[in-house]
């Protein structure tokens, strides 16, 4: 996925509605969740990112949440994106050092948890290179 227009990439026009917005959002995020077989977590997370960027421009109702907050007005799509990039890669450095302080008497641990998760994020690779075809 290369498009970097919101709109493109929920595949609706620039006037939708929010609730038009919604239901192409949750059309393809059933189609692109990384549990499905053609799915892949950076287009699921890509896809996320046009819906909340959509919604805000749209004028999202109040009271409702959402996991990141509004951008500005003047913000692009493409600096959402990198601010939701670098959320993601600093709650994912917090949760490394909160596991290394509660198990800093054990080290043996933290190195477990390390190689799990570099091997897990490993297979994921390879299984994305054997679902491609050639």
């Amino acid at each position: 996925m290369t498009s970097t227009d919101p709109y493109s990439i929920l595949g609706v026009a620039r006037s939708a509605t929010a609730v038009e917005i919604k239901a192409a959002y949750r059309l393809l995020a059933h189609e692109r969740h990384p549990d499905k077989k053609s799915g892949s977590h950076e287009a699921f997370v890509q896809l996320t990112a046009a819906y909340e960027y959509a919604l805000a421009r749209c004028g999202r109702p109040a009271g409702s949440s959402a996991s990141t907050s509004p951008p500005p007005r003047q913000e692009s799509f493409d600096e959402f994106m990198a601010r939701t990039y670098r959320h993601w890669e600093r709650s994912s450095q917090e949760r490394e050092e909160y596991f290394r302080r509660t198990h800093a008497h054990a080290p043996f641990r933290l190195l477990w948890w390390r190689l799990s998760h570099d091997l897990l994020a490993a297979a994921h690779d390879l299984a994305k290179l054997l679902r491609r075809k050639p």
